[in-house]
């Protein structure tokens, strides 16, 4: 399938009108959707974006050797001291995302170029034409890097209590995976709502479900292969791994799992996924029919920061706790304890060097595992870092924004 469009991370609702956890749902009447005039035939666009739909948090750039602070002299900080959760670079040009305003700044000087409110909690997508987001009234939208509105679709079953992971769009069809999040009570009869992961392929020109997909449980995320043709969806205790053309007769693999923590797609588009087998953790790596390739036991046990990193070369960065681990394939290459504590935010780069922000602290590793730059800044970062073309390194968190080369 020629992938036209890929939009990703926004926030929207589920409706649940099908059986959870099967392979197959009858097609049904969607709700109306107006005509696509943002996402149809825009270009794939995610080099500069590590929100890829793999989750692989990689950039294929490599950042400049210094530390040194390029602008702000003082901290970039929002009128009203929003946090950033997240970069994305276009051109040269630096979109910053709070969970319910969007900056759009020159990447060389910082300086501000509009700002924009958003639905609260609604992530967007760089595009090569604009900023895909949300609207109040839950129809999807295109702000133009100018600060137009491009009139977007509205696509049935999101809403206000799920996440959406990604949207494909082409010609003849609409492939999207969200995530839902439960409901204690739902309607008169008090019956309780179970969050799920779900994976849907609609077709607006005739308004009409081609087939639905639910897997109840904690969602782990939605991966796609490089080729878009096929889908990973994790759950607290499932991968399902299935075509992304997949209707009612297609036969697909259900892993089921124990607590499954993280999923992503490495760059040879294998699985890496983290659960728990025997009271400890363990990374596998499995190949599109599910067949395990390779596992090990993680040292260490507990939150995971973020979905397995991948890099080139069946490389895989992991942060458990406060300690990350470098793999290649099995084989542990080294691992490095953070000096303080607080979320770890991984992105790799194309030298196989890695940027982490943990707490006040940014600290770029070497492929060797080695401290290249450690510092310390004021204030807690609240995304991943960003590092572009040029080198810079883009940083943000309640301290602002600052950008380092």
């Amino acid at each position: 399938m020629r992938i036209s469009t890929i939009i990703a991370s926004c926030t929207l609702l589920t409706i649940s009108l099908f059986t959870p956890g099967c392979g197959s749902a009858e097609v049904a009447q969607a709700p109306k959707a107006l005509k696509d005039t943002a996402m149809t035939n825009a270009k794939i666009f995610n080099a500069f974006d590590y929100s890829d739909l793999r989750a692989t948090s990689y950039l294929p750039f490599v950042p400049a050797q210094a530390a040194l602070i390029v602008w702000p002299k003082d901290s970039v900080v929002s009128a009203e001291a929003r946090q950033p959760i997240g970069f994305s670079s276009v051109d040269e040009k630096l979109l910053v995302r709070y969970s319910d305003y969007l900056e759009l700044r020159e990447r060389g000087n910082g300086s501000l170029i509009w700002g924009r409110e958003v639905h609260f909690g609604v992530d967007c997508q760089a595009l090569p034409n604009g900023v895909l987001t949300r609207n109040f009234a839950g129809y999807y939208q295109t702000v133009t890097y100018d600060s137009k509105l491009i009139e977007g679709v509205f696509l049935p079953f999101l809403g206000e209590r799920t996440h959406l992971n990604w949207v494909i769009a082409d010609s003849a069809e609409t492939r999207y995976a969200y995530a839902s999040a439960s409901v204690p009570v739902h309607g008169p009869t008090g019956t309780p709502i179970e969050a799920a992961g779900v994976y849907a392929r609609y077709r607006p020109e005739d308004e009409r479900l081609l087939w639905f997909f639910e897997r109840p449980g904690q969602s782990r995320g939605a991966r796609l292969t490089s080729d878009g043709a096929t889908v990973c969806l994790g759950t607290y205790n499932f991968i399902d791994i299935f075509p992304a053309n997949a209707d009612s007769s297609t036969k697909f693999n259900s892993l089921p799992v124990t607590n499954l923590h993280g999923v992503s797609i490495n760059h040879e588009d294998k699985i890496i996924a983290v659960d728990d087998f025997e009271d400890k953790m363990r990374m596998r790596c499995l190949d599109l029919a599910g067949k395990e390739i390779w596992s090990v036991f993680l040292k260490t046990q507990g939150e995971l920061a973020q979905p397995p990193v991948s890099a080139p070369g069946a490389r895989t960065w992991i942060a458990v706790g406060n300690t990350i681990y470098h793999y290649v394939e099995a084989n542990l290459i080294w691992e490095y304890t953070i000096p303080t504590a607080g979320k770890i935010f991984l992105t790799a780069c194309s030298d196989n060097s890695l940027l982490v922000v943990c707490g006040s602290l940014f600290t770029r590793l070497s492929e060797h595992g080695e401290a290249i730059v450690n510092r310390v800044f004021d204030g807690k970062f609240t995304c991943r870092p960003l590092v572009d073309n040029q080198g810079r390194v883009f940083l943000g968190g309640t301290q602002g924004i600052l950008c380092l080369r």
